[in-house]
């Protein structure tokens, strides 16, 4: 008995040591859901690795950034801000993503091309 709990340790600590189990922490700012990236990459998390705990924490980018910092969270989904030029972190463009105005036809800036 006390050597079946032994070795089950053992096995759950390996697979944590080779990133197959154990738990990562995940921020993401309100409008992550909406895009196609983060559905995608936790899919494809799930698919790799289904024995990882994701723990998903809606935060702003700053608050990211300092959870990031205080190694509070694994990893963080951010729009670009002048607070992730930070040394101790890596960051990476998953997605860029056009920026549109919506007006009211009748809006006088409606009219204008630019």
């Amino acid at each position: 008995m006390v050597l079946d709990q032994v070795e089950r340790a053992v096995s759950v600590a390996q697979r944590a040591g080779r990133g197959e189990a154990g738990v990562l922490e995940i921020g993401f700012t309100g409008s992550m859901p909406f895009s196609e990236v983060l559905p995608r990459i936790l899919r494809d998390l799930r698919a790799v690795y289904p024995r990882i705990q994701l723990h998903l924490r809606e935060l702003t980018a700053r608050d990211q950034i300092e959870n990031l910092a205080a190694g509070k969270l694994d990893v963080g989904f951010i729009r670009p801000t002048k607070h992730d030029q930070s040394t101790a972190l890596e960051t990476r463009i998953l997605l860029s993503e056009p920026l549109v105005v919506a007006l009211h036809a009748s809006h006088l800036l409606a009219q204008k091309k630019r």
